[in-house]
């Protein structure tokens, strides 16, 4: 685990409540948490990437005039990186979230 993800540990488990910036943080504990430990979460990103380099490796050596296959295997590559980013990006957010809270509490001894 991330030395970010043990942070969040401190993190409310159930309902993050109304401020929007824990919201954001518990997301993407729970998403760091999923990839990282849950084996259908460690299933999809391994998916995605084993699928996005097999259709790269296929696109190597297909026929460049062939448009349909050319395009479907652009799609069938950046489809798994474009679902990886968005789970990554949710990591990110909450990070960035959990650091903010951090720092208000630092400043302010609470949120």
């Amino acid at each position: 685990m991330s030395e970010t993800a043990e942070y969040l540990e401190d993190l409310p488990a159930e309902e993050p409540g109304p401020d929007p910036r824990i919201e954001e943080a518990v997301l993407g504990r729970d998403v760091e948490r999923f990839l990282e430990e849950d084996p259908i979460g460690k299933y999809i990103a391994e998916r995605a990437r084993a699928d996005s380099e097999e259709a790269r490796a296929a696109l190597l050596i297909c026929d460049p005039t062939d448009t349909t296959r050319v395009r479907e295997l652009q799609f069938k590559g950046r489809l798994p990186e474009l679902v990886v980013g968005w789970l990554g990006a949710a990591i990110e957010n909450g990070r960035a979230a959990a650091q903010l809270l951090q720092q208000e509490i630092d400043e302010h001894g609470s949120t």
